[in-house]
This record gives structure tokens, C-alpha cells and sequence, in this order.
């Protein structure tokens, strides 16, 4: 019986040991990115409060950036399954639904309405698939595997900022793997820079608002360099 409790102890044990990597995460969590969040302004509070119950590494994340399918298919491939009948015709139903919103959106940022339809339908699926993965760990797990370190440092005091604001809060605060958010996949710089409140109610909210992301999206194209003389 002694040898059989051993046997399960030391079974125990060595099943639990992945669990140092946890404590790792954890440290690092604390004593890597809370000082950078610290220079940046944020509190503490709200620092705590944005990583309650983050204990480990999304391991889906790191598979992810590595298997983007914009740089692991050919074109064909990836055309293939972007362009889908069932894509295009609920674009075009789309761009009936809403054609007085997409007429003022083209008419006030001078970006091609089809265009930012189709980033809508490329994004999010036309809203249905914002994605649910925790923005702040997706970003501390780039960081801390070294993926895309640079990019996620920036972008999570971007998050922090965001956070600040008061336009999500941290227990609804999701995007996909790398951060991207809402209708149309801002990261949070971008969102920061370029979102605009189309609806006028104080928010910019590309989350809950397909007008304040849409209008964003156009926004963002004008200023990034537009030109409405170029084909597609």
C-alpha cells in the first residue's frame, strides 16, 4: 500500500509540474509587463483587475502565429476559401441593408463603400465572429514567448489605455489571437488613432456599434492614403 501511495504521489507530482510554468507566467505578469503598464499611467487596480484569473500562457494563440493563413497558403488557396458564395451574397445583401449608412460613410471619407464592406465580410464575417480570446492574455503570451514581443508590447499599453477609457471593461475585453478587435479587427494603437464615433453618443465603440467600426474602417483607409482614383 506505502509503495502503491508513492507511486501515485510522485504520479501526482510530476502531472502537476507544468504548473511552473504557470508560476513563471504569473512572475512574469508582474515583474516584466507591470512595470511598463506602471510608466504608462495605468493603476494598479486596473491592472489587477485586467489579469484576474490569467495564470498561464494561450497556447492557442502561439499556434495560431505561426499558421496565419495569409502567409501559409497560396493565393489561390486562400481566395478560395475567402471569397465563398455564401460570403459574397450576404455581402451584397449587406450592402442593401445598409445602403444609406455605407452611401454616407463613402460620401464623407471618400473610400470605395464595396471596399469596406468586403474588409468587414473578411474580418469578422460581417460581425458574427469578433472573436473571444482574452485581448490582455493574448498579448502577455506574445510577449513572454517572444513572438511578436515588440508588436504586443506596444500594443498592450494601447489595451491598457483603451481599458482606461471606459469603453470595455476587462471581463468582456476580446478580440482574436493577436489583439485584433471588434466588427472590422482594429489592434488597439489603431483603435486609439483611428476610430471615430459615427453615432454620436460619446463612444467608439467598434465592438457593439457596426456604424462606429464601419465609419472607423473608412476612416482609417483615408488616412492611411487613399486614393479613389486606383482600381481595387
Amino acid at each position: 500500500m506505502r509503495k502503491f501511495l508513492g507511486l501515485a504521489v510522485a504520479a501526482l507530482l510530476s502531472a502537476a509540474s507544468p504548473a511552473l510554468a504557470d508560476a513563471k507566467f504569473e512572475a512574469f505578469i508582474q515583474n516584466s509587463i507591470w512595470p511598463q503598464v506602471k510608466a504608462a499611467g495605468i493603476s494598479r487596480a486596473l491592472f489587477d483587475e485586467a489579469f484576474a484569473g490569467i495564470t498561464e500562457p494561450d497556447q492557442a494563440v502561439l499556434k495560431l502565429a505561426k499558421t496565419q493563413p495569409e502567409f501559409t497558403s497560396t493565393t489561390d488557396a486562400y481566395l478560395a476559401k475567402a471569397m465563398t458564395p455564401i460570403r459574397i451574397e450576404t455581402g451584397q445583401a449587406m450592402k442593401v441593408e445598409n445602403a444609406k449608412l455605407m452611401n454616407a460613410i463613402q460620401k464623407k471619407y471618400g473610400v470605395d463603400q464595396h471596399v469596406v464592406l468586403g474588409i468587414w465580410g473578411m474580418e469578422s464575417n460581417f460581425g458574427k465572429d469578433k472573436g473571444s480570446m482574452s485581448v490582455m492574455r493574448s498579448l502577455a503570451t506574445l510577449i513572454y514567448a517572444g513572438r511578436k514581443r515588440d508588436f504586443a508590447k506596444k500594443e498592450i499599453i494601447a489595451a491598457f489605455k483603451i481599458l482606461k477609457s471606459g469603453i470595455r471593461q476587462p471581463d468582456n475585453f476580446t478580440g482574436s489571437w493577436a489583439a485584433a478587435m471588434g466588427h472590422t479587427q482594429f489592434i488597439p494603437n489603431s483603435y486609439l488613432s483611428f476610430a471615430v464615433d459615427w453615432t454620436g453618443d460619446g463612444k467608439r465603440d467598434i465592438w457593439g456599434s457596426k456604424e462606429d467600426a464601419l465609419a472607423s474602417t473608412a476612416n482609417y483607409l483615408a488616412k492611411a492614403g487613399w486614393r479613389a482614383d486606383r482600381p481595387w
